[in-house]
């Protein structure tokens, strides 16, 4: 199993893109400060092995014009640990900051922000089943 994608928040005056690499029907345009709420969780990726399995197991936010600006996944070597990196470079991937303990089915929602002209990841345990 996974960690659970309840919310996905775009903090930031650009429209992005929410892609999920497993299953196209959750890609979604999010327009700016918005947000959208999954109506069923979606399975945040297992990836374990990044040379292996990375193209068709991750979670990927992108600019308007496609340019990859983050992936992320959970560890499922690491009890579901969720790992992002910057555009499509798995090997640099580390925890995510924010709420990245693993935990099977675990709900939890990600923040996209440009607090200083950069993106931003964030993580969150959501506490109650949204």
């Amino acid at each position: 199993m996974s960690q659970l994608l309840v919310v996905l928040f775009n903090n930031t005056v650009n429209t992005l893109t929410f892609i999920n690499t497993e299953d196209s029907g959750n890609n979604q345009t999010v327009p700016p400060l918005s947000m959208f709420r999954t109506q069923q969780h979606f399975n945040i990726p297992d990836m374990s092995d990044c040379g292996e399995y990375f193209q068709a197991h991750h979670m990927e936010v992108q600019s308007v014009d496609g340019t990859p600006i983050f992936s992320f996944w959970d560890n499922d070597d690491a009890n579901y640990a969720l790992c992002c990196c910057s555009g499509r470079n798995c090997t640099s991937g580390t925890n995510m900051p924010g709420y990245f303990d693993g935990g099977n089915n675990a709900t939890v929602g990600i923040m996209i922000s440009q607090p200083t002209g950069a993106y931003a990841i964030q993580a969150y345990k959501v506490m109650n089943d949204v």
